[in-house]
């Protein structure tokens, strides 16, 4: 039997009844499941902790971020705010966070280069594998792998992104544009910002492509998905390793285009300072529809799809092997964002397979998802209660990107509602019971773990409050009830005994 829990953040979820454990099957093992966690951690979010108990036991830790909430969406952080460079998750977090803007939960993100230097001597360790999107800012760009894309609209998609349909305009002339901070892509430009490596590092290309300084005109935003406009600065140059200014971009072309338009080697040369581009930086789903990202998200492989585990184990390396892993993803109604970390290689948690990961997406809800950087990468942080997943490593790992869910709200520190941490009590008879107790404020920001100016009062079968209002003395016989915590202002909330 399942007890469905209704939070007030509007998400429904099958949990337990007290004394019984709910079973999930992974690729054909049956699995008991505990929920050791289950709490509201933020506004419009869940944390949820799970114990799978079967051959291999795993240690399960998710969010659940109810993205129609006031002020909360899913953001995108680069490590150091450039292409390459690594930070840790809970860093990510806390140096974007400010007033007004907290970035109060989330997990490690990216896939990212571990290795390599440029030519100008820039690392490119915290590389992101394949694309990214900060804020409806391009990191960068190119179709490979898979995306969680949530766009300007606030709708989630988990799709192989086509970035390879934009244009490129100057007079009578049009060209393909393909790429953004990314080794350039053949029969089309590529663009370069001062996010990469300082130079376009392409000089193995030498005398084959060209490329030009250029600078956005005067009202225009780079933005993903959108058109914009950039005034050529310098005069063509086939060294293909240009240095990016600080201000601007470097315009890369290569080869010919498949529409028959003018070659992208030949519309860099033809350019002269002055000159106004203006391009279309189209992006499709895989169905065809237009999209304008304010964050992206790469992994591979997508191992949930139309709410059905995909059979994923030979897509990568590392897919049929047991490692921790990090996930993220939607349900049905795309209202609803799960973000998943599955402890591994340790005796207590065994880690999974991408499709094993699939199957435990699938029991919190997902219908889309895709794996994304794991191993000791994997970490699942929340503002208010630190890291929640045990890391691979030992301690949290720097890495590429992160991405969380984020509150903008102003600054408020009165309390407007309560919670039990717990989810549920158990009491032994003649035993003393003291909650903690979680406050929050009106936008739903977790201001105190350990709220501690309440009462206690439960009805007389169920035991005796003791310790000045804060502990509750269970009665010897076995009997169950409702025990309700108050503030000092009235503030009251309920948990069943």
């Amino acid at each position: 039997m399942k007890r469905l829990l209704t939070l007030a953040l509007g998400a429904t979820f099958a949990l337990t009844a007290f004394g019984e454990l709910d079973h999930i099957d992974l690729r054909g093992v049956d699995y008991t499941v505990d929920t050791l966690f289950h709490a509201k951690i933020g506004p419009g979010t869940t944390q949820t902790q799970l114990r799978l108990e079967g051959p291999n036991p795993l240690n399960v830790f998710y969010l659940t971020v109810d993205v129609s909430t006031p002020g909360v969406s899913i953001r995108t952080v680069s490590g150091t705010d450039k292409v390459a460079g690594t930070s840790r998750t809970s860093a990510m977090a806390e140096s974007h966070s400010k007033e007004g803007l907290l970035y109060f939960a989330g997990t490690n993100g990216d896939f990212y280069w571990t290795s390599g230097t440029a030519t100008n001597g820039s690392s490119k360790v915290g590389t992101p594998t394949s694309s990214c999107t900060v804020e409806n800012e391009v990191y960068t760009a190119h179709n490979q792998w898979y995306q969680f894309v949530y766009d300007m609209s606030g709708v989630p998609y988990v799709d192989h992104i086509d970035y390879y349909q934009g244009t490129a305009a100057c007079g009578d002339k049009t060209t393909s544009f393909k790429g953004v901070n990314c080794a350039s892509i053949n029969n089309g430009l590529t663009l370069y910002t001062p996010r990469y490596w300082g130079s376009t590092n392409q000089g193995d290309r030498a005398g084959s492509c060209y490329e030009v300084t250029a600078k956005l005109v005067d009202g225009e935003k780079f933005a993903a998905g959108g058109t914009y406009k950039i005034e050529i600065t310098s005069e063509p140059n086939s060294t293909c390793d240009t240095q990016i200014p600080d201000d601007g971009f470097v315009l890369h072309g290569r080869g010919n285009t498949s529409q028959g338009n003018t070659g992208a080697a030949d519309f860099v040369k033809g350019l002269k300072p002055g000159d106004v581009i203006t391009i279309d930086n189209v992006i499709l789903t895989s169905d065809g529809q237009r999209i304008y990202p304010r964050s992206i998200v790469s992994g591979n492989p997508k191992n949930v799809g139309l709410g059905e585990t995909l059979d994923t184990e030979g897509e990568r390396g590392d897919a049929s092997s047991r490692h921790p892993r990090t996930c993220i993803g939607y349900t049905q109604d795309r209202k609803h964002i799960i973000m998943m970390v599955i402890d591994g290689r340790t005796s207590a948690s065994a880690g999974v397979t991408t499709s094993m990961l699939a199957d435990v997406m699938r029991y919190a809800g997902a219908y889309e998802s895709t794996n994304i950087d794991g191993g000791g990468s994997s970490t699942l942080y929340t503002q208010a209660l630190g890291i929640r997943n045990h890391c691979s490593d030992g301690t949290e790992r720097s890495v590429g990107g992160g991405v969380f869910a984020v509150l903008e709200a102003p600054e408020d520190n009165e309390i407007a509602e309560l919670q039990f941490s717990d989810w549920k009590v158990e009491i032994p008879s003649l035993a003393v019971y003291t909650p903690v107790v979680y406050a929050y404020n009106k936008y739903g920001k977790l201001i105190n773990a350990d709220y501690k100016d309440y009462s206690l009062e439960c009805p007389a079968g169920l035991g005796e409050i003791i310790n000045d209002g804060h502990s509750l003395m269970s009665s010897e016989a076995s009997t169950s009830g409702v025990l309700t915590v108050t503030s000092a202002n009235g503030i009251k909330a309920s948990v069943n005994v």
